[in-house]
Order: structure tokens, then sequence, then C-alpha cells
């Protein structure tokens, strides 16, 4: 099988296979999941502290600092993007809805400057 040439001075054999840690893919994806659950958990009780007019829950006891409402709305936008994304979700659906959420929370931290 002849070499896919990307440029003149390197060449990059597609042919040979990379040597892959599957106890390391998997722990990847486990903390993956867990990261973005727990982030999803955290932006809902900012959010619903932010409904209630809990400060302990929008503060999420520090000391007098709360999370912006809108933040919560871009973790949970992001978090939930990440999910949708992990591997072994394999729609196309999924992998669409996943891109557009996190434009959408992009789109709202820069917009908010």
């Amino acid at each position: 099988m002849r070499p896919v040439c990307f440029s003149a001075r390197r060449r990059l054999l597609l042919s040979q296979p990379v040597p892959v840690n599957v106890r390391h893919v998997r722990g990847c994806r486990i903390a993956a999941f867990a990261l973005s659950a727990a982030t999803v958990l955290v932006a809902l009780i900012v959010l619903s502290g932010w409904a209630l007019g809990v400060s302990a829950l929008t503060t999420l006891g520090a000391r007098g600092v709360a999370m912006n409402p809108l933040a919560a709305v871009c973790f949970l936008l992001l978090a939930v993007s990440l999910l949708l994304a992990l591997p072994g979700n394999a729609s196309h659906a999924d992998s669409l809805l996943a891109r557009v959420l996190a434009a959408v929370a992009g789109i709202l931290g820069a917009a908010t400057r």
C-alpha cells in the first residue's frame, strides 16, 4: 500500500494500526460522563436557586459569590452537549444536537461579554 502524503516532508502511513489501551479509553469515557452529569446537576441546582430565590443554592456554599444564571445555562448546555457527543451515541441527530447546543452556549457567552 502506498503512503498518503500530506506534505512534502512528512509521510503518514494510514495502513499501520495504532496501539490503544482500552482501559484508558474506558476510564476517560466514564470520567467524561461523570463530570458532565455532575455539571448538569450543579447547573440545575443553581438555576433552581435563582428560580426559588434561595441564595444558598446560587452560591453553592461559597461566601457571597453567586453564579450568574446565564453562566449556569451555558454550563447546562455544554454538559448536555458533551453527554450527547460521548462515544456510543452513534445517532446523527444526537451529534447534530450536541453541536447546536455547544454553538448556542458559545453565542450566549460571546453576546454577554
